[in-house]
Parts: structure tokens; C-alpha cells; sequence
């Protein structure tokens, strides 16, 4: 369990452990130790679960047989004495089990006493506050996240001259910004997504190569405005900066592909003299650099299903006039950025799936450098490759379709639709501000929920043509400000005399907090919240190979889920009642919780750079 802010669920799970292994290990009454119970010890790892008919944590079906035969061949034992070992050491409010059964299923299951996990939890969430979810007891290795330039055009070494390097040629051009499609769009959204979230995870993260085309602020009254800002919302901060240190790496990353004599093919196609090639610096100055990757991959078996693709074979670094090719630049632009650092480091490469072939090759030529020693570093790479997004007019299927267009619809359906809502109060620079907001946080969700492996199939609907305009995104925006607001309307209750101010946390009787979907919305949500964001930003290596699997899409789904759920319970239970003296401690109890939920949906949408509205 990662971070102080797991601190709760973590007890709950390890403690419901503990028990297991005590009851399990209790030795008979002839003083041996039942063997076969012990074997079952090291397995008894509890989960959360989403029935609660039987139970709120479960373990595996083994635990379960294991104490029921305890149970049945031990005079004078009972599955109720599972829960007399958490008694003696722990005080009152560490008490976390009430109840313990087996469910049909044969499963171990553990009933929770939710005063006290009402209490322990919402006074972690309110302590924590924005830090809810983050991992602070430890520094994970640095990361840093590469995303290729979106045409892959040759790079003249010419560039590479002077005391900058010019950026437009590894990354997207300012000017195509008009251009960018959906699909390029969804990558740079997920790229932006996963520094978020390894950041959260504890990992120092810097990202080459993603927004450095986007930096340059455009005005609000610019048709761009809009998708500039949509990309930027990410860009927590500036990324690295090409000095005249990597002039000189230029340089340095050609001497070291100089030094590969197994692999470096020459103009006649023989592999050279290391010691021919040492003879300059600049061996390979204005002259073609072909690296032979399949020998590489021959040799350590890194290709094939999970690793590189078979048909990778030669990798062109520079042509016959010394220019660097598209797949050199993106070689070069690892290599400069793995050599400046000197402590463990990995790069994740995001990339689309029609572009995957050309990141490979850069990868191989940089997993050679490393082999060969010819760097003084090692890099762990890893590849996530993005599918594509399908796009449809009405139904229709078109071709093409830019990251402007799709804004330029959200925007207009969200406008529309807050006119209709709120109508005299809609209107001016407000309206503006709370579309933008709202159609920001559709697009992404609409991005990003998704698998990255999946398609995004997106409809967009004519402005003449009446559209479904109930979208994730602005479903939690919305619930998120009735949330909001719900703290205003307090506030200002408060002032005028109609409520008492919410008591210190430790003084609410969270008792009274009977009802299920309560407990829900705390257990399923408010103390799953850093178990979600720890899987989310786990890295997760397919077989032997460099692919990933991650979680980007848990955040989004987990939104939604929360919002559904909230709303549910928000449009049943009626929090601020009747001002009477004897329903106070209820409503205190029920705002402690509200708050809490309110939390977590902030903390988990500036996971995804989404501002939330503050009020309808």
C-alpha cells in the first residue's frame, strides 16, 4: 500500500490479515499446530467487496475452507471467536470488524462497524485535504514521458548548430495547431494524463518532446483559443529546454554511434573497424548512418510478441548529405535527454499506432548504446501505443477530423444547453467561461475513457440537429457544483443564525450515518480513491517486451461512477433539514460526509487538469 493517504483502507485490509493468520495458527488443544491451516496463512490477503449482502472485505475461497474445517474438527471452536483476536490490542476506535461469514460461495467475509471506519475515514480525507491520494512516504525513480513529433519530418543537422535547437523540427509545428487531429490530440491528452498521475504515484517526471509547440499564450479571442487552452491545462510546467549543452550532444550521440562496430553498417554495407571509426569525432559527419537493429534483437531476443517488431531491421540515422532523419532526431532526442541524467530513470514513449513502427526504431538504437557502453548510462524504455478515434457526422463517417472541429462542437452543444437551463442568468463572459470549462471536460472524458488499445468513436452532430448533450464530463462538473453550492447555502445559513458551524471532525457521531448508500459512497469511493490512483499509475510490462499496460481510463470511470452514485443519493436524502435542534448531529454527520466526497472528486479532477464549476 503506497502513501500515508492509504493509511485507512490499508489497516482495514492488513488488520483483517492479522485476524486470519491468529485464528488459522491458534493451536489445538493437543498443542500442534494445525499444518494445513498454516499453509493457508501466507494466502490470506483481503479485498474490498461491491457486494455488502454478505459482507464489506472477502478473501479467497481456500481461507474460507481453511476456517471452516478449523471450525468443524476443533472442539469448542467457533467462526465468531475469529473476531475476539483484534480486542485485547487494539483500543475501541480501532475495532473495525462487527461480524465475520462465510458467503455461498465459500468466501471468508468480514462485516466492517461503520462508525468507526465513518470516522477514521472522512477525518483522513479532511486532514489530507488536496494531498488525498498522493504518495508521500517515499521517492519513486525519476520518469520522464516522450511523445514523437506528429509528422516525423527530417531534422537538418544544420539546426543542431547553432545555440538552440530549433524545436519545430522534432515536435508539432505552432502552425499545425489548426490542423491537429483528434486522434493526435487524444495522445498528447494521455501523455498529459500520465505525468499527472505518476507525479500523484511520487515519481519526478518531466515530459520531452509533448507541449513544447503549444507554450506560446494565445488570446481568448483567437479561434484557437480554445484547443490551445485544452492542451495546456496539462502544462503544469515548463519542459526541458535544449541549450547549447545539447549542441555539443549532437555531436556526442554521433561519436557514439561511431563506436558500434558490431552494429554501425557502412556505405558498402560491411560493418567497420572500431578503431577506423575512433579516429574522429565526427566519423559519421556528411555521410549516411544505417544501425543494424536486427542483429541487436537477433542477439538479446528482445523482438516478437511483446517486444520489438520483427520487421524492424536497419535504422537510418542520417542520410548521404549528413541529414538527420526523422527516427535519428527522435533517437537523438532520447539520447540527450537519458545522458544528462545520472540517477535510474525510465522513458515512456506515447505514440500512435501507425507511428509505433518509427518509436521502435529509436528505441532499439538507444537500447544498443546502452549495451555496447558506449553511453555512461542505462534507461529502462517503455512503449504505450495509442489506437485511433473514428469520428462520424450524424452517423456518417468522415475521414478527417480536427481537435478544433470537436471542441467547436462541445463548445456550441454546451452553450446551448446552459442557455436552456438557466436562460436570463446564461449570458456575457460568465457564459463563456463555464461553456469552456464544461466542453474541456467532455472532450477529455470522451478521450480518456477509454482503453488506450481502444478505438474513440466520437458522433458529431450538425449545429442544426438536435443532439444528446448528456456527456460524463459535464455530469460531474455539474454534480461537483451541486456539491458546492450545497457548502454555500450552509455557509450562509450559518450567518443568519439557521444552522450551528460544523463541529470539529472527532466530535461528529457518525452513528447516525445508517443509511446504505452512505456507506457506499464512502467504502466504495472516498477510501478506494488511492487504491485507484496507485493502479492507475502503475506501469505494467506485457511478457518479456517494452509494451505497457496502464489504467489512464480508471480516473474518468471513476468519476462517473462517484457522480451517479452521489447524485442518487443526493436526489433521495435531503442533507440540510429542518433546522431543529435534535436533527443537527445528523446533519453534521451527513456534511462531514459530503465533504469528503466533494474532496475526492476535486482531488481526482485536477488529476485530469479539469477545473471545477464552484457553483450551478
Amino acid at each position: 500500500c503506497a502513501g500515508n493517504s492509504m493509511a485507512v483502507l490499508a489497516a482495514i485490509l492488513a488488520r483483517a490479515s492479522e485476524l486470519a493468520a491468529a485464528f488459522l495458527c491458534q493451536h489445538s488443544d493437543s498443542d500442534v499446530a494445525d499444518q494445513g491451516a498454516q499453509a493457508h496463512v501466507g494466502r490470506a490477503v483481503f479485498r474490498p467487496t461491491k457486494n455488502l449482502q454478505y459482507g464489506d472485505v472477502f478473501a479467497s475461497k481456500a481461507i474460507g475452507t481453511a476456517v471452516a474445517q478449523k471450525v468443524q474438527t476443533e472442539a469448542g471452536s467457533k467462526i465468531e471467536d475469529f473476531l475476539k483476536y483484534q480486542e485485547t490490542p487494539y483500543e475501541e476506535s480501532e475495532i473495525y470488524f462487527q461480524k465475520v461469514t462465510l458467503n455461498p460461495q465459500g468466501q471468508l467475509c468480514l462485516s466492517l462497524h461503520w462508525p468507526v471506519v465513518f470516522a477514521k475515514g472522512i477525518g483522513e480525507v479532511i486532514d489530507l485535504g488536496v494531498k488525498y491520494g498522493f504518495t508521500t512516504d517515499k521517492v519513486m525513480e525519476p520518469v520522464f514521458v516522450a511523445v514523437p513529433q506528429s509528422d516525423l519530418r527530417p531534422l537538418p543537422r544544420s539546426a543542431c548548430k547553432g545555440a538552440t535547437l530549433d524545436a519545430s523540427g522534432l515536435d508539432c509545428p505552432s502552425g499545425t495547431l489548426a490542423s491537429l487531429s483528434v486522434a493526435e490530440g487524444r495522445v498528447l491528452l494521455l501523455a498529459g494524463l500520465l505525468l499527472r498521475l505518476l507525479k500523484t504515484a511520487g515519481h519526478s517526471v518531466q515530459h520531452l518532446t509533448t507541449f513544447d509547440s503549444y507554450q506560446e499564450a494565445l488570446s481568448p479571442d483567437s479561434p484557437l483559443y480554445p484547443v490551445w487552452h485544452l492542451l495546456n491545462t496539462f502544462s503544469t510546467e515548463p519542459p526541458p529546454v535544449c541549450s547549447s549543452a545539447a549542441t555539443a550532444s549532437v555531436e556526442q550521440f554521433l561519436s557514439s554511434l561511431s563506436a558500434l562496430p558490431l552494429y554501425l553498417i557502412s556505405p558498402d554495407g560491411e560493418c567497420r573497424d572500431r578503431a577506423q571509426l575512433a579516429e574522429t569525432a565526427t566519423a559519421l559527419s556528411g555521410q549516411e548512418a544505417v544501425v543494424d537493429a536486427k542483429k541487436f534483437l537477433k542477439s538479446t531476443g528482445l523482438s516478437g510478441r511483446g517486444g520489438y517488431d520483427r520487421n524492424i531491421h536497419r535504422v537510418q540515422i542520417t542520410d548521404k548529405r549528413g541529414t538527420m532523419t526523422p527516427v535519428g532526431a527522435l533517437a537523438f532526442e532520447v539520447y540527450r535527454i537519458a545522458n544528462s541524467q545520472t540517477e535510474g530513470r525510465a522513458i515512456i514513449h506515447i505514440a500512435q499506432q501507425q507511428k509505433s513502427f518509427a518509436v521502435q526504431q529509436a528505441m532499439v538504437v538507444t537500447d544498443i548504446l546502452s549495451k555496447e557502453k558506449a553511453v555512461p548510462w542505462t534507461c529502462e524504455q517503455h512503449l504505450l501505443v495509442v489506437s485511433g478515434v473514428e469520428c462520424s457526422v450524424d452517423g456518417n463517417a468522415v475521414k478527417t477530423c480536427t481537435l478544433v472541429e470537436l471542441i467547436r462542437v462541445r463548445l456550441s452543444q454546451m452553450t446551448k444547453a446552459y442557455v436552456i437551463k438557466y436562460r436570463e442568468k446564461a449570458k456575457g463572459l460568465h457564459l463563456q467561461q463555464i461553456a469552456l470549462k464544461m466542453a474541456e471536460a467532455v472532450v477529455k472524458f470522451e478521450l480518456l475513457s477509454a482503453n488506450p488499445k481502444a478505438t474513440v468513436k466520437i458522433n458529431l452532430p450538425n449545429m442544426e440537429t438536435e443532439a444528446d448533450i448528456r456527456f460524463d464530463g459535464a455530469f460531474v462538473l455539474y454534480n461537483y457544483a451541486r456539491l458546492a453550492t450545497l457548502f454555500i447555502n450552509f455557509s450562509k445559513a450559518c450567518e443568519r443564525g439557521v444552522y450551528p458551524p460544523l463541529p470539529d471532525v472527532k466530535d461528529i457521531d457518525f452513528s447516525l450515518l445508517s443509511d446504505k448508500e452512505e456507506w457506499q459512497l464512502l467504502f466504495h469511493y472516498v477510501l478506494q480513491y488511492p487504491l485507484l490512483i496507485r493502479e492507475a499509475a502503475g506501469l505494467k510490462r506485457t511478457g518479456i517486451g517494452i509494451h505497457l499496460e496502464v489504467g489512464l481510463k480508471q480516473v474518468c470511470l471513476f468519476l462517473t461512477k462517484l457522480s451517479h452514485a452521489f447524485s442518487s443519493y443526493y436526489s433521495r436524502v435531503k442533507v440540510l433539514m429542518t433546522p431543529e435542534p435534535h436533527l443537527f448531529p445528523l446533519i453534521h454527520a451527513r456534511l462531514c460526509l459530503m465533504a469528503a466526497v466533494k474532496q475526492v472528486m476535486y482531488n481526482a479532477l485536477a488529476v485530469l487538469a479539469i477545473e471545477p464549476l464552484e457553483q450551478l
